[in-house]
């Protein structure tokens, strides 16, 4: 069976030089998200900070 550390250095070699467009694809989507549920009245700021308050809160 496989230790945790030898776990997370097979997965940081496999995504080596991977992660360019995946990181991309999931800001636009967020970008996305953000700006149609900005156009809602009142509950537009609540919603994006629900959709992307958890990514800013380390």
């Amino acid at each position: 069976m496989l230790t945790y550390t030898e776990i997370r250095s097979n997965a940081r070699e496999f995504l080596r030089g991977k992660w360019n467009n995946p990181c991309a694809l999931i800001i636009l989507i967020l970008a996305l998200i953000n700006f149609g549920v900005s156009c809602v009245p009142y509950l537009g700021s609540v919603i994006s900070i629900l959709v992307t308050g958890p990514f800013f809160w380390d």
